[in-house]
């Protein structure tokens, strides 16, 4: 996991230093040479980058894009972003899949902007490619009263909507009975299908 504040600021307060604890900061060179290390040694690993970075409010912008695919180069596997307090992009680099912002999760919120979130199960079974799904929350704060809940039916079905039309990474159509909807697409070269229920 890594951070960033934008506008880009390496002297902000909570990042860690030599002296101090705080967050890593998310500097592409170090964050590469990192994960060059954790291929060497544990070439099976998969690797999954979590970035807090993005303009609050906003979609994901040009650095978010170089930053992911630097990654990616250097061997990531995924690019899980949070930290826009809102739903933005599903891309795609090199056959990796790069969520640039899931929302603000279970973080309850009162902007128009983020009244949808997306909750992530990641499993890796013993055999096969690692399982996916994304479920739609809701975190509009004037409805749920800072509670958080699941979407379902055609509120839900809205909510996986709204990251569809953001994402033209997505091309293939999602499929939905009401509750449950998932796409055919590729995690990883070891991937063959990702669910969203």
């Amino acid at each position: 996991a890594y951070a960033y504040r934008q506008p880009y600021d390496k002297d902000f307060q909570f990042y860690a230093t030599t002296s101090t604890p705080g967050v890593w900061l998310l500097e592409r060179s170090a964050m590469a040479q990192r994960i060059r290390e954790l291929r060497a040694g544990y070439p099976q690993a998969f690797i999954i980058i979590c970035p807090h970075w993005g303009w609050n409010y906003a979609d994901q912008d040009a650095v978010q894009q170089l930053v992911a695919q630097h990654l990616i180069q250097a061997g990531a596997d995924l690019i899980l972003g949070h930290g826009a307090h809102r739903l933005q992009e599903i891309g795609k680099f090199q056959d990796r899949w790069i969520l640039y912002s899931l929302g603000n999760f279970a973080f309850g919120t009162r902007n128009p902007k983020a009244r949808h979130a997306l909750f992530l199960l990641l499993s890796f079974p013993s055999k096969g490619p690692p399982e996916v799904a994304l479920r739609p929350l809701l975190v509009d704060a004037a409805r749920v009263h800072f509670q958080p809940r699941f979407l379902q039916d055609g509120e839900g079905r809205r909510g996986l909507d709204e990251v569809v039309a953001l994402s033209p990474a997505l091309k293939t159509p999602l499929c939905s009975d009401g509750i449950r909807s998932r796409w055919s697409v590729s995690l990883s070269p070891q991937a063959t299908s990702v669910s969203y229920p």
